[in-house]
């Protein structure tokens, strides 16, 4: 879910061919406003390996 939403976000960054400058939109920002006010709620946990490199 998460990357879907990441990768429709990416799809809505505007670059301009003439300078490169890249910006997103108003619609854009407040997705990223609701993804960061809900991130507990669309976060999935994941566990990892850990390796301890001490000696």
């Amino acid at each position: 879910m998460f990357d879907e939403i990441l990768q429709k976000i990416r799809e809505k960054i505007t670059s301009l061919q003439y300078c490169g400058e890249s910006y997103m939109t108003a619609e854009t920002l407040h997705k990223i406003e609701q993804i960061k006010l809900n991130r507990k709620n669309i976060a999935v946990a994941r566990f990892i390996d850990v390796v301890s490199l001490s000696a």
